[in-house]
């Protein structure tokens, strides 16, 4: 149904933006020679890539709408560039060290969103 469908994209959102937002932090904190470069996404890039990421993998066939742009304030190609940083992120989770943020998202409360089969769908966006 459409409102399955939903509540499973905004989980996914919040469980992206989450793991995603923890990793920038850790990289910035646990290394101080890192380049800074490495955070280069400001938060409303992150929330529209991870909304473009979740859209693209839970309603493949949904695009990217005037509604979105408007909403989001990002056209999907501006949305892409963190979209894909998030889809090289979410391709690592399971051998990352880092699984507080996969361990919370793979819960009944949030769907067990983390554990989702589609989820291998977001390596489509990085040949895009």
């Amino acid at each position: 149904s459409l409102s399955l469908s939903l509540s499973r994209s905004i989980y996914l959102s919040l469980f992206l933006s989450h793991s995603f937002s923890c990793l920038l932090i850790t990289w910035h904190f646990s290394s101080p020679s890192s380049p800074s470069g490495m955070i280069k996404f400001r938060p409303s890039e992150i929330a529209a890539g991870a909304f473009l990421t979740a859209q693209h993998i839970l309603m493949p066939e949904e695009t990217w709408n005037s509604t979105l742009v408007h909403y989001t304030g990002f056209t999907r190609s501006q949305a892409l560039v963190p979209a894909r940083a998030i889809a090289k992120l979410l391709l690592n989770a399971e051998t990352s060290k880092l699984q507080a943020v996969r361990s919370k998202y793979s819960t009944a409360k949030y769907m067990s969103i983390s554990k989702l089969p589609e989820l291998k769908r977001a390596k489509d966006l990085l040949t895009e």
